[in-house]
């Protein structure tokens, strides 16, 4: 209980964007491997917070195939169901695409067995961001003249994952957060800036930086994975 208690401290610290949590975590034994423990524990806690959102919201929403129904019942009123009544191969094809997108709705709408997912993908998402951010910075940072170590940076960055705290907001159904991304960026400024000990203008460079090479090597990934998908689905015809 004392690390979890110890680790909502400094990330709550961290979301004012004050410099103090950011040195104290850069100032630790092993910044990273704390890193990895704070992320583990907000990404439980965004998993439960998610999976109780997900019963209160599965137990307040109508029957969906009720709903269906009743959508259905409603459009056959309609004056313009009589030409789709006559057309029965039409019938046939609008009745597929329906059952296709109450389909789709079914499987888009939050169930609690589905929330369960939400307490392995939650630490991991966190995780996965927090390392290909924290590489990609630290190595920028050092390019700017940065003085800290990776596992300074690894420490700091965790905590930059603060303003995710608001996302606990989402054990309450229908509940919409903005602007979490933009403070999560001041949050990497910070912890930046306080762990390479920059001036403002560099750390904020290699902030900027950072993210505009993640999209790219991103976006590249994408078009390299479409152009594989298309060479291969072209093989494929083309040998048939």
């Amino acid at each position: 209980m004392q690390v979890v208690s110890e680790s909502l401290g400094l990330l709550w610290e961290a979301l004012f964007l004050q410099p103090k949590p950011y040195a104290a975590m850069r100032d630790r034994e092993n910044p990273a491997g704390k890193g990895v423990v704070i992320l583990i524990i907000l990404g439980l806690l965004l998993a439960l917070a998610a999976f109780i959102g997900s019963i209160l919201n599965w137990a307040s929403s109508p029957d969906l195939a009720v709903v269906q129904e009743t959508v259905l019942r409603n459009l056959q009123q309609m004056s313009w169901w009589q030409f789709v009544e006559m057309d029965t191969e039409g019938k046939a094809i609008w009745f597929q695409i329906w059952d296709s997108i109450w389909q789709f709705i079914g499987i888009m709408n939050p169930t609690p067995v589905s929330g369960l997912a939400g307490f392995i993908m939650q630490p991991l998402n966190l995780i996965i961001t927090w390392i290909i951010f924290g590489l990609v910075a630290h190595l920028l940072a050092k390019l700017f003249g940065g003085q800290g170590q990776l596992s300074q940076t690894l420490g700091t960055t965790s905590l930059a994952a603060a303003p995710q705290l608001l996302g606990l907001f989402s054990v309450f159904p229908f509940v919409v957060l903005a602007g979490i991304g933009i403070w999560t960026l001041l949050a990497r400024y910070l912890a930046i800036r306080v762990t390479h000990d920059l001036s403002w203008g560099r750390a904020l460079w290699v902030t900027v930086l950072t993210m505009v090479v993640i999209f790219l090597v991103l976006m590249f990934l994408v078009a390299a994975g479409a152009f594989t998908f298309a060479s291969l689905m072209a093989a494929s015809f083309g040998g048939g």
